[in-house]
């Protein structure tokens, strides 16, 4: 699985779901990358990444679905 962040909330976000996705899934290849949300869903849109953290509001998620996981 291809997983996108945006750098100010990986390095909180990854400790809290890596390691249980791993212990559930131990076979499951794991790739993780930090990129701006515009960069997020553009690869998104172009099926690099298969899911994404990152900052919304944001217009240019049309056909993404898109859950929110918390408010700051």
């Amino acid at each position: 699985v291809r997983i996108g962040l945006i750098p100010t909330i990986a390095p909180f976000l990854l400790k809290s779901f890596v390691p249980e996705l791993v212990n559930s899934h131990p076979d499951l290849e794991i790739n993780i990358s930090e990129s701006p949300t515009r960069e997020l869903v553009h690869r998104l849109n172009h099926g690099s990444l298969d899911l994404a953290l990152l900052s919304t509001p944001n217009e240019s998620l049309p056909g993404l679905m898109e859950r929110t996981l918390y408010f700051e």
